[in-house]
């Protein structure tokens, strides 16, 4: 994340079809890589956001909160 010049940006590809393998290298900025089912819970305030990535079975994969600029 680049706090200076940047967003956060998600992508969450997990509905319709089969899951497929990540390329061979994580782009620049990335994160968190997931391959499983689930949903991408986005939580908005007008100065904040907090997002939780949540498998099917309910556990929380991925989480974190973040300020507006």
């Amino acid at each position: 994340m680049d706090h200076q010049r940047g967003i956060r940006e998600f992508v969450a590809g997990t509905g319709g079809s089969g899951l497929y393998d990540f390329m061979a290298t994580a782009k620049p900025g990335s994160e968190r890589r997931i391959k499983t089912w689930g949903i991408l819970k986005l939580t908005l305030w007008p100065d904040r956001n907090k997002w939780e990535f949540i498998s099917l079975n309910g556990a929380v994969l991925d989480e974190g909160s973040d300020t507006c600029h």
